[in-house]
């Protein structure tokens, strides 16, 4: 009986232990700036790493209109291959909303004497809303492909194959 305990036990560890681990190694890194779709400057900065229903990380976005500048707790991380998405609640909603969702795409690093600036091919969009108006903006596992080039940065996305 107490081998039987002993067993049970251990086989829960193991159950409860590996739900919580992502993919080795997937996560999300970046220091980038880039110009909105409405032609604003923007800098953001980022970890990410997790799964869809267990994730951590935060997000710093600066934008020359301040007012829709945040920081952010990442709640829900989706990556697939060399494109990673990760969603969450602002820690201080702005005028344009109170979520946020964050997409990259790395291409890579830029190779020596190629011409390229750095982290030219990366590509980034952070969108923004209320909770109340777009609910399914935090759902970060459907990410949208309408992504804006970097200027300056590095996004990787780690763990995916490029």
């Amino acid at each position: 009986m107490r081998r039987i305990i002993t067993l049970a036990a251990a086989g829960a560890l193991l159950v409860v232990g590996g739900a919580a681990w992502a993919a080795p190694g997937e996560k999300t890194t970046g220091g980038v700036n880039y110009t909105t779709a409405d032609e604003y400057a923007a800098t953001v900065s980022f970890t990410a790493e997790g799964t869809p229903a267990l994730a951590k990380g935060m997000v710093n976005f600066r934008l020359s209109r301040e007012e829709w500048s945040f920081k952010g707790d990442v709640d829900c991380y989706y990556q697939n291959g060399n494109m990673a998405s990760f969603t969450g609640y602002m820690d201080t909603p702005t005028t344009e909303g109170d979520i946020f969702r964050v997409i990259v795409l790395d291409q890579g690093e830029p190779a020596p004497g190629d011409g390229q600036v750095p982290g030219t091919g990366d590509q980034i969009r952070i969108q923004r809303d209320f909770f109340e108006d777009r609910p399914n903006l935090l759902d970060c596992t459907n990410p949208d492909p309408l992504l804006r080039p970097i200027e300056s940065g590095n996004l990787q996305v780690h763990g995916g194959v490029i």
